[in-house]
């Protein structure tokens, strides 16, 4: 079996969704471990998840200045790989909590180098079971 070069990054390509099968994997090995259904599927945000999502929060909230920051937050949060994975596996009842809002410049991912204003440097989402999901991983 070959592998990369060190730091090299190599693009895999599939007709599925690795983030969909992590998830689901995920979501077996903890219902395993605790003998219950999985309810809350959410997390904190970190690295490249909170930048998309403090770049998606930016453009929702210049687009609109009539919704709060919450409504921004939650709108947002729907918009980034981190929650429309979760809502592929019917955990789509997404919600967010955030702190240390501040002017900062992005330092992961696509949006690196970009700056944007008055966007949480903290995000916690809440990802509940959406009501009559039967989403078995």
């Amino acid at each position: 079996m070959a592998s990369p070069e060190r730091g090299k990054k190599v693009k895999l390509e599939a007709d599925f969704s690795f983030t969909e099968e992590s998830l689901k994997a995920n979501q077996a090995v903890w219902e395993r471990t605790f003998a219950r259904p999985l309810e809350n599927y959410g997390g904190s945000l970190g690295k490249e998840n909170l930048a998309n999502f403090q770049v998606e929060y930016a453009k929702i909230r210049d687009a609109n200045r009539k919704l709060t920051p919450q409504e921004a937050g939650d709108q947002a949060i729907r918009n980034v790989s981190f929650g429309k994975g979760r809502i592929r596996i019917g955990f789509g009842d997404l919600s967010v909590e955030m702190t240390n809002f501040g002017d900062i410049t992005i330092t992961e991912g696509r949006y690196k180098g970009e700056s944007v204003t008055n966007v949480p440097r903290k995000v916690t989402v809440s990802a509940r079971r959406v009501a009559g999901s039967s989403n078995k991983p």
